[in-house]
């Protein structure tokens, strides 16, 4: 039986070489060459973690005869490694998984040079990418981190950028463009802004544009101003625009027919006539100072002359007529 085992062993050895003397018992001896990894169970029944080749065992070869056998053994250790990865959003690793979070548990084994097991941990930091709405309201244009300078509203503009963790992130713009229009219209001595809606205050330009008192309202009666350049500051929605001086020099000082109509004495010290060449059924009439305000009205019934008595300081008025028919003139009078 022993025999029949010694030659069994033996005869496995195909890495290794035995050499045996044809002697009667004589004693054979060889080397069992074995490389393993990690480790390695001998037919001694010892568990070898490490190289060894100085373990032997004593055997019977076939003749009876003991059979020394030393072992040489390399014993190669499986390693392990541990990959570092940080990733925007998502990652997919060599196990074929995609990852959307943090992970530090997932483990894959690979075979190392040597053949043996290799197993790789996976630390995996996911950041995420950082999605922002810039919401601006502006006067005229707006020019923004793009380096575009936009005249009208949108929603629509991106600017891509890295965040703090390097990950691509979106800033989406929400721009709303308040635009002004401050062009005029001009009807004979009435000058009207062409926007509704909004405030005014009139300017006077010949005087370094100042603010004249009392006119905001969208429309200027420049005729109970007198000769001079004006200007409107349109204000809607937060934001303001100024048109162009507008010049207003057809009202006169001089004593003026209104359809034969006649004003004297002009200049006066307080009483001034206006005489009607043809009865008229219904005249109005309202006198005011030149910052508009209104000193008398009168309503003139069948009238071919009439008296005025003029309030007030001395300086310059305004009074306009207005007869049935909707024809109006304003005549400048000058109290001394």
């Amino acid at each position: 039986m022993k025999t029949t085992l010694l030659y069994s062993l033996l005869s496995m050895f195909s890495i290794g070489s035995i050499w045996a003397s044809e002697a009667p018992c004589t004693g054979t001896s060889g080397t069992y060459y074995v490389t393993a990894c990690d480790s390695y169970t001998w037919i001694d029944g010892n568990v070898y973690t490490s190289t060894n080749k100085s373990a032997t065992v004593t055997l019977i070869d076939q003749d009876g005869c003991d059979s020394l056998v030393t072992l040489s053994l390399i014993i190669i250790n499986s390693t392990a490694s541990v990959d570092e990865v940080t990733a925007c959003e998502s990652y997919y690793w060599i196990d074929g998984n995609q990852y959307t979070s943090d992970n530090n548990t997932a483990t894959f084994t690979l075979p190392n040079k040597a053949g043996c097991d290799s197993v790789v941990h996976l630390n995996l930091t996911v950041n995420y990418a950082d999605h922002y709405t810039e919401v601006v309201n502006t006067c005229d244009s707006y020019t923004w981190i793009d380096g575009n300078t936009y005249h009208s509203s949108t929603n629509s503009a991106q600017y891509l950028f890295q965040n703090k963790n390097e990950c691509d992130s979106i800033i989406t713009l929400n721009l709303t463009v308040n635009n002004v229009d401050a062009s005029v219209t001009r009807n004979g001595l009435n000058l009207s802004s062409n926007t509704t809606g909004a405030t005014y205050q009139w300017l006077d330009c010949a005087n370094g544009m100042q603010p004249i008192s009392g006119e905001t309202n969208q429309t200027l009666d420049a005729k109970f101003k007198g000769d001079g350049d004006y200007a409107v500051v349109v204000t809607q929605n937060g934001c303001s625009d100024t048109s162009a001086c507008f010049s207003i020099n057809t009202v006169g000082i001089e004593t003026v027919d209104f359809n034969g109509v006649h004003v004297f004495p002009n200049p006066t010290t307080g009483n001034f006539f206006i005489e009607f060449p043809n009865v008229q059924d219904h005249v109005s009439a309202r006198i005011t100072d030149l910052m508009g305000r209104t000193i008398s009205t009168y309503e003139l019934y069948k009238a071919s002359k009439f008296e005025f008595h003029l309030e007030g300081p001395a300086g310059f008025y305004m009074i306009e007529l207005i007869t049935d028919q909707e024809q109006k003139q304003s005549f400048r009078i000058i109290k001394e």
